[in-house]
């Protein structure tokens, strides 16, 4: 082998101390690293500067390996998504986040790239920046848009409630008050709304289950939406269907700490609605709707709701029904399908529609509800439907398999939630029925 001359020596000493100025010079701090293992061959000052520390203490902290310098939560991410840029681009770039030898957490800007040395192995040349700061500042602009936000539609909100009830819900002090209009007694405080139940001597004991989950839901994450149910706010008042509209926001220290919005009177509305009812056709043998007038009711309904509210259409099959007519006889199956419909029926509220789409399968549709109460639905009327009838010695188990479609993510019209719910029903079926799908 040739030995280097002196001038050849010469050149190599001022190139290695012109990468080492660069390297403790450049905005950042250089690591050098074998890709498949991670092993750290090579850290600049400038990194051990950010921080705070010895190469000996940087090294044995991270048990020299540059991957154990990554959060331990993005690791198994940022290992994929570099294995993928290197695949395809000359040049890896990426943002992580490390903790420091005392803890604290850093969010770092990453830009690499992979040399292949002539024995294979991959070396991996990168420049970490500390983003930290700019990523809080990020996250404190996107919290006061949100706030912003939140009160601009509370606003809104409020504004377009001129003929309508405005309240407004402290959730941190637990008091309500409400403006009531063309009464003397025009500004109602309800202290302890929650804590001492003052809910309930305002909501009818019908409509109480499902305005508490409602409000459960929305003092635990900002929400916004709609609530119907029966409501007096005067003593000399009845129980009056009112339809709710509500936003809830948190504070700046990130607390949950109000809910506004307003009630409007939608006691007309009702009275058309149950006329609707009364003028629509009946299943015979069931005494509820029949899929057609199921179609048009809600046809007609969704075309009064808001894409922010929320409605679920239910598809429903009556699992086995084929074995009670082969085994028990069609009598006893058309009493099982009287059954199934008064169980349906029961375990909605009145306020939503039920109908028997034909034969052993049938159609629910629950308005302004939440995700929450859906799934309580569903589980319910799985845990009723689960029945064993005999007859002469032979018995045959029933249960129902349930598709849920959301309106509006998974459709805006009757037809398209129709499809999807069907499809999940579906789904339910091959799954091993007794159960329900709702994504």
């Amino acid at each position: 082998m040739n030995q280097m001359s002196e001038e050849d020596l010469r050149q190599l000493e001022a190139a290695n101390r012109k990468l080492n100025i660069l390297m403790e010079n450049m905005p950042g701090g250089v690591i050098i690293y074998e890709a498949d293992s991670g092993r750290i061959r090579e850290v600049s000052r400038s990194l051990l500067d950010m921080f705070g520390c010895s190469e000996e203490k940087f090294r044995d902290h991270y048990c020299n390996s540059f991957y154990l310098l990554i959060y331990k939560a993005d690791r198994a991410r940022v290992r994929d998504m570099m294995e993928q840029q290197m695949n395809f681009l000359p040049n890896v770039e990426i943002s992580f986040r490390t903790r420091d030898l005392l803890g604290e957490c850093k969010y770092m800007e990453y830009r690499g790239r992979v040399v292949t040395e002539p024995d294979g192995s991959r070396i991996v040349y990168a420049v970490l920046s500390d983003a930290s700061e700019r990523v809080l500042v990020q996250q404190e602009l996107q919290r006061m848009n949100e706030t912003l936000y939140v009160e601009m539609q509370r606003l809104k909100l409020l504004q377009e409630a001129v003929d309508d009830i405005p309240f407004d819900y402290n959730i941190l002090r637990d008091e309500m008050e409400i403006s009531l209009k063309r009464t003397k007694n025009n500004h109602v405080v309800i202290e302890g709304f929650r804590s001492e139940r003052e809910y309930a001597t305002l909501i009818s004991e019908d409509t109480l289950e499902q305005a508490l989950s409602v409000l459960e839901v929305i003092t635990k994450e900002p929400k916004k939406g709609t609530l119907e149910c029966r409501i007096h706010l005067t003593e000399d008042q009845p129980y009056v269907w009112y339809r709710i509209y509500f936003v809830s926001f948190r504070d700046h220290d990130g607390r949950m700490s109000r809910v506004v919005g307003c009630v409007k009177d939608i006691s007309d509305e009702k009275k058309n609605e149950e006329s609707l009812v009364n003028r629509l056709k009946i299943d015979p043998m069931t005494g509820i709707l029949n899929k057609t007038s199921m179609q048009n009711v809600i046809s007609e309904y969704l075309t009064l709701s808001r894409p922010t509210d929320l409605h679920a259409l239910f598809m429903i099959d009556t699992d086995n029904f084929k074995a009670v007519n082969d085994n028990l006889g069609h009598m006893m199956g058309d009493e099982v399908i009287q059954i199934v419909a008064r169980t349906v029926k029961e375990t909605f509220r009145d306020s939503d529609y039920v109908g028997r789409v034909g034969g052993d399968e049938f159609m629910a549709f629950m308005k302004n509800t939440t995700p929450e109460a859906t799934l309580n639905r569903a589980r319910a009327l799985n845990e009723s439907m689960r029945r064993t009838f005999e007859k002469d010695g032979v018995s045959v188990s029933v249960s129902c398999s349930i598709g849920i479609a959301f309106y509006a993510k998974d459709g805006e019209d009757f037809e398209t939630l129709y499809r999807n719910a069907d499809a999940r029903l579906y789904l339910a079926k091959r799954n091993g029925k007794n159960r329900f799908e709702y994504q």
